[in-house]
């Protein structure tokens, strides 16, 4: 799963106003350029929302006001791309035997 869809799946688990640090969220540990770059990107889409704890760190939250926008990059391909994809691959394969 993509950095992108795991702080998603993440977030909206934890409900739109519950805040949380981006060091919490499951791969962070491992792949944490990614996971930023991710955090920035979703932030630039506004997709979530970023606020500062009692600390000062960034906590992040679900953008309540794009929760559709959030379910649709969530949602997984479509059933009719998969099989156009299945045919594009056979007709290539077809066309590299039969020539």
């Amino acid at each position: 799963m993509s950095p992108k869809k795991a702080i998603l799946k993440e977030l909206r688990a934890a409900g739109p106003e519950s805040y949380t640090l981006p060091s919490r969220i499951p791969g962070f540990a491992d792949h944490a350029s990614r996971y930023r770059e991710a955090v920035n990107e979703l932030l630039k889409e506004r997709l979530i929302s970023g606020s500062k704890d009692a600390d000062g760190n960034l906590v992040v939250a679900i953008n309540g006001a794009r929760s559709k926008d959030v379910d649709r990059a969530l949602r997984p391909l479509p059933v009719w791309v998969l099989a156009g994809l299945v045919l594009v691959v056979g007709a290539t394969v077809a066309v590299t035997f039969l020539t």
